[in-house]
């Protein structure tokens, strides 16, 4: 026989609170400020251009990357939802059966 599910979920939805604030942080990174920074400090050389180019790249992955965080940690927290109201409703329907005195034979 296995081992019976032991699921925390208030260490599930503490991980959920850790990736939501991550993904913030990420999201306040200003991760292309320094290829702008680049880009306007030196305008006229070729290495300016290549670094408004990448500006785009890395906004859109830094936002990719928080997008992901913040649904991971909403994924978990609805996971530790979801695990708690079938464990509460199982164990109703358990407590609900009706056990007689004497076990039939």
């Amino acid at each position: 026989m296995t081992r019976p599910l032991d699921v925390d979920t208030d260490h599930l939805r503490a991980t959920a609170a850790s990736f939501v604030a991550a993904a913030e942080q990420i999201a306040e990174l200003d991760a292309d400020a320094p290829l702008a920074d680049a880009a306007a400090a030196v305008p006229a050389l070729r290495t300016a251009a290549a670094c408004a180019a990448a500006i785009t790249t890395v906004l859109d992955d830094t936002t990719s990357i928080a997008d992901m965080a913040r649904t991971f940690g909403a994924d978990l927290r609805s996971a530790a939802e979801t695990y708690e109201a079938t464990d509460d409703a199982s164990a109703a329907r358990v407590d609900g059966v009706e056990v007689p005195a004497t076990a039939p034979r």
